[in-house]
């Protein structure tokens, strides 16, 4: 699916296809995603990553990623909360996804094995 038809998707059916997505697709969309809203992709990773793993908020990491794409896409853009809201789930799902795969390695490995 191309990212612009994935934006069509009623907010339902997108989170769902989301959720459902390989790390490399949701990757891809993200970085088209930032393209159509004029952020680099780069900046916008760090961002989300930033906010998800290192805020010393007590928010919920989906609302700490979210504020964080508020503030990125109001400060670069002329979008709004819901283009902010579609890029932190896409980044959070990324994000998520190549962590998942990062810990999957680390388990697969012996530590005899990494020196």
């Amino acid at each position: 699916m191309k990212t612009r038809d994935l934006l069509k998707l009623p907010d339902l059916k997108l989170a769902q296809a989301i959720s459902t997505m390989k790390g490399k697709e949701c990757e891809k969309h993200a970085r088209n995603y930032t393209k159509i809203l004029g952020i680099e992709f780069d900046k916008a990773i760090i961002h989300a990553t930033h906010a998800a793993m290192f805020s010393q908020s007590d928010e919920p990491v989906k609302l700490r990623t979210y504020k964080a794409m508020v503030d990125l896409v109001a400060s670069d853009t002329e979008y709004g909360e819901r283009e902010a809201a579609i890029l932190a789930a896409l980044l959070l799902a990324h994000i998520s996804k190549k962590m998942n795969r990062v810990q999957s390695l680390v388990a697969q490995t012996s530590p005899f094995a990494m020196s």
